[in-house]
């Protein structure tokens, strides 16, 4: 008895045709929540010259992964000084939008940009 298999190499392309769609989508879906996040803690950031807000970067650091930073000496004291009394804006402008938005974002990335934003 013996059987031959044809087609298997249309499957195979198929496979790593989805697979390089999945992994362009899912990059895509991680910049995407790094964006909002952005924009999200860009409307919490404390404001006096507007140089820490002008600091915002987002970017990627590997393929599936990013971040987004505030980059003045101050950034950090800021972020973190609860005791800070700020006239516009307020400590955390970076965590406490990340904590809200926890939950979208990994359905967001889950689903490779399907479940929006």
């Amino acid at each position: 008895m013996s059987f031959s298999v044809n087609g298997l190499d249309k499957v195979l392309g198929n496979l790593e045709k989805y697979k390089k769609e999945t992994a362009q989508k899912t990059k895509k879906a991680v910049m995407d929540c790094l964006q909002h996040l952005s924009t999200e803690s860009a409307e919490q950031v404390p404001v006096d010259t507007h140089n820490l807000q002008r600091s915002r970067q987002v970017e990627m650091i590997s393929e599936y992964s990013g971040e987004v930073s505030y980059n003045t000496p101050y950034a950090l004291e800021q972020h973190e000084n609860l005791f800070y009394r700020h006239t516009q804006g307020k400590a955390k402008y970076l965590e406490d939008p990340l904590t809200a938005n926890k939950e979208k974002y990994v359905k967001h990335i889950k689903t490779a940009g399907e479940a929006g934003l």
